[in-house]
């Protein structure tokens, strides 16, 4: 009865320690759980969630052309900027 003994002479003698001890049970075992549940969610979820399938859908900065498109000048625009109306 070791552990018992040593478990109530240092967490559940005193109230302000018992309340410590609940209180950082509970934020160690929701972080736990949600750590767990994420993990189980995106397995779940592998090649649907937008972190997995973002690359087809975006363009990086890198990879774009800027195209400029040739405006009258009698309207007051130079060739390679648009005209604004």
């Amino acid at each position: 009865m070791g552990f018992v003994d040593t478990a109530y002479q240092k967490v559940f003698r005193r109230t302000s320690t018992f309340a410590l001890a609940c209180i950082g049970t509970a934020f160690l075992f929701e972080r736990g759980f949600d750590l767990i549940t994420d993990h189980i969610f995106e397995s779940h979820n592998r090649g649907k969630l937008w972190e997995h399938i973002k690359h087809k859908y975006e363009v990086a900065p890198a990879d774009t052309e800027v195209v400029s498109y040739p405006t009258c000048e009698a309207e007051g625009g130079a060739v390679g900027q648009l005209a604004s109306n």
